[in-house]
């Protein structure tokens, strides 16, 4: 199977070091698929070569082939055409456009990570209006999968069935989230803990805009744990707002709880099973619409922790209600969105929707102390919940899903897919932009190379590019030897690359370095000033 994959720069960049949410996700998706499909795999990104193959290394059995969307379609002529192209992202409209503008005929399968933002509202409506029938977005869970029927019907006359939108739980590695039962004294004890302490921890990213407001867990932990000292709260997660740090560390100092709860903003991303390997219980009160999953809720189940989740996005299909943890009922109503959605900013709208949506605190709290009380309860719940994991929720179980559902599609495509696309119309800007030069190329202008040209091309002098420039203009070598040999216009260039529409790019990228000049001034066409 030929397989087209979108892996922006940022993934490659932070493939060792920012390895959490979204981008945890994506490139635990591009190990387990690079590993396991057989032909060529054309990664589509902004990253430099160089990055590409030190990654490269890691997928010694899979063949990849580096390219972006500039150089895309050339590449292509060079292969059989892809069988179906895939993104780990919501954003699906470049690979949508380029597949209908191109006229291919492959699938295009994407994925939900968040969904209840501003712009990933927008993004689905933009990415449903290029949708056709063969093309796929899945989604990591039941509740996801309806909230993307119901806003289908809402921002797009092409309704998006149901099939094509299946659902695909998240998998997690279970032999690196396994339970340390006889190093949990030890790593206790690095956390400034005794053996007869309990840790309870939850885990986000610090912003209670974007993320997951921390007031109510904090309130209702001391609450519940006024008198026993010996309970402890972790929050561990990447400090995203200053602002909203300081106003709950102030609020801790007020109510004396400096000593029972913890911050730790700058975790080891690469071994975030430590946290979870100390713990005794694991609490996630999400309440952003953004979470459609909940990874680490999963994870403290693989190191068999009970868990205490609001009933929100995919944590009721986690755990049954009682056995494996806690359920805690959580409240919405009608908020009349609309205004905030359209005129506040992405922060104050965020904001809005978590400060619209409840837990139920008195049953948080019995459910906190049951098990703060009950260390055979923790015990049990903890060792169901790592059955769970083991049977829904591993990396061999998602990646098979992954490509049984990339099997059936690419079958259906060509059983179903139209001869064509309606292709895309561009805007054309060229001759358009009329503030930023009086002059433009015409067939007649004369071109020849500069005497540092020469010398570029003798290596009498080095030149300094960068490499994403080279890679855009692949026949720049190519143009430089036919000047050696003379003077030449447009229209002669133009016959010797006819199919080639970056032709007046490089030439412009010629003469802005002093490789080329113009031998006829004449033979520009004046760009007429406003007056």
């Amino acid at each position: 199977m030929s397989v087209i994959i979108e892996f922006p720069g940022s993934l490659f960049s932070s493939f060792q070091e920012k390895n959490h949410g979204a981008n945890k996700v994506s490139q635990t998706l591009f190990k387990c698929l690079a590993n396991k499909l057989s032909g060529p795999i054309f990664v589509v990104t902004n990253a430099p070569y160089k990055d590409f193959l030190s990654f490269k290394t890691q997928f010694k059995e899979a063949n990849l082939i580096h390219t972006n969307y500039t150089t895309l379609h050339k590449t292509l002529e060079n292969y059989p055409k892809p069988d179906l192209a895939f993104t780990s992202d919501l954003a699906m409209e470049k690979l949508l456009f380029f597949r209908n503008y191109f006229g291919y005929t492959f699938p295009v399968i994407g994925l939900v990570h968040y969904l209840g933002s501003q712009s990933s509202i927008a993004t689905l409506k933009q990415t449903l209006s290029l949708f056709s029938p063969i093309d796929i977005l899945i989604c990591p869970s039941a509740h996801v999968q309806k909230t993307v029927l119901n806003l289908s019907n809402k921002l797009s006359p092409k309704k998006i069935l149901k099939t094509q939108c299946p659902v695909i739980p998240f998998g997690i590695d279970t032999s690196t989230f396994i339970p340390e039962l006889d190093k949990k004294t030890l790593l206790k004890k690095q956390l400034n803990l005794t053996e007869k302490d309990i840790l309870i921890l939850h885990i986000s990213r610090i912003n209670a805009f974007t993320k997951t407001d921390l007031l109510p867990l904090i309130h209702n932990f001391e609450t519940t744990t006024m008198a026993t000292p010996s309970v402890h709260l972790f929050i561990v997660g990447e400090l995203h707002s200053e602002f909203y740090f300081e106003h709950i560390k102030l609020y801790i100092e007020e109510r004396g709880l400096s000593k029972k709860i913890h911050f730790i903003t700058r975790p080891d991303s690469l071994n975030m099973h430590i946290y979870f390997q100390a713990a005794d219980i694991f609490i996630s009160l999400a309440d952003n619409p953004c979470e459609t999953f909940g990874l680490t809720a999963i994870e403290a189940m693989s190191c068999c922790l009970p868990v205490i989740l609001s009933d929100f996005c995919a944590y009721s299909s986690f755990i049954e209600n009682q056995k494996e943890g806690f359920l805690i009922p959580t409240f919405r109503g009608e908020c009349h969105l609309e205004i905030p959605f359209f005129l506040a900013n992405a922060s104050d709208f965020g904001d809005t929707l978590i400060q619209s949506t409840a837990i139920d605190n008195s049953t948080f709290r019995k459910a906190l102390s049951k098990l703060i009380k009950n260390p055979n309860l923790r015990s049990k719940m903890g060792i169901l919940g790592r059955k769970v994991v083991l049977k829904k929720y591993t990396l061999e179980k998602m990646t098979i899903s992954y490509l049984a559902l990339f099997n059936k599609t690419v079958l259906n495509s060509k059983k179903n897919s139209p001869n064509h696309f309606l292709r895309p119309k561009l805007t054309q800007l060229d001759g358009s932009l009329n503030h930023v030069a009086s002059l433009s190329l015409t067939t007649n202008t004369c071109f020849k190379i500069t005497p540092f040209g020469k010398s570029i091309i003798e290596k009498k002098e080095s030149f300094f590019t960068f490499e994403k420039h080279l890679i855009e203009r692949p026949f720049l070598a190519l143009l430089m030897d036919i000047f050696k040999k003379g003077i030449y216009s447009l229209e002669n260039l133009t016959s010797f690359f006819p199919k080639e529409d970056s032709l007046q790019l490089t030439l412009l990228y010629l003469l802005k370095h002093d490789l080329l000049e113009i031998v006829k001034s004449e033979s520009f066409s004046k760009t007429p000033h406003p007056r």
